[in-house]
């Protein structure tokens, strides 16, 4: 059974996002990682907001990419061109994912991306 973690949104401009979302939301991140990651939770929920041009400057800077990404996602990063400002993810969780992710594929409802982490 899948669960909801959290729903995030892909951003270009971290510090805009969380300015905008800050003010939405009248409450600071819970959590900021670098200038790649920030998580406002409030009320059992949790919105947060990804850099993913973190990501794409990291790679282009050289960073260790072993030690930070994992093969599939960056797989996904190289031929995936995301669109800012129209998109969402959502991250859920389950206890067993390789049974989950079979199941899923099974339902047969459409693209399954592979398991990136």
């Amino acid at each position: 059974m899948l669960h909801l973690r959290s729903t995030y949104l892909l951003v270009r401009d971290i510090d805009k996002s969380i300015k905008f979302y800050s003010q939405l939301l009248d409450m600071k991140p819970t959590t900021r990682t670098l200038d790649r990651w920030a998580q406002f939770d409030f009320d059992g929920q949790c919105i947060a907001l990804c850099n993913q041009m973190y990501d794409y400057q990291a790679i282009a800077g050289g960073l260790d990419l072993d030690q930070h990404y994992s093969k599939a996602y960056l797989n996904r990063l190289s031929k995936h061109k995301t669109v800012f400002g129209n998109n969402i993810v959502l991250s859920f969780w389950t206890k067993d994912l390789n049974k989950e992710y079979t199941r899923v594929l099974a339902l047969d409802i459409g693209t399954v991306s592979d398991m990136l982490y």
